[in-house]
């Protein structure tokens, strides 16, 4: 997971870095969903508890959260990447840029008071 202030500022610094040919960069942290729980805790000030959704309720999950037609597919394929560990951090030969926007800073500028 990753923040788009870091995504900026990590590709604002790879195009002034003066680099040339392919490059490929993880960018993000691995944080758990038990910590995004965590971060929001602290920020609404109540519990807040992750739970998964079994894989066989993700369709109908996305749909009835408004993700439009044609997109839950390519979400699922993903998630299911994650889980399986086709995508994972420490691919041999990719550069890693560590994200610095905590999930607590995100949802504290994002919040209800926001």
């Amino acid at each position: 997971m990753v923040a788009t202030e870091d995504i900026g500022n990590a590709v604002a610094g790879l195009l002034v870095g003066g680099w040339s040919g392919k490059k490929i960069i993880e960018l993000g942290n691995r944080i758990s969903p038990d910590d995004l729980a965590r971060a929001m805790s602290e920020v609404l000030g109540r519990p807040v508890q992750a739970r998964s959704i079994p894989r066989e309720q993700w369709t109908a999950s996305l749909k009835a959260r408004g993700v439009p037609p044609g997109f839950a597919g390519p979400f699922e394929e993903m998630e299911d990447a994650f889980s399986s560990g086709w995508i994972d951090f420490g691919v041999p030969g990719t550069g890693s840029v560590a994200g610095k926007v905590t999930p607590g800073q995100l949802f504290a500028q994002n919040g209800p008071s926001a």
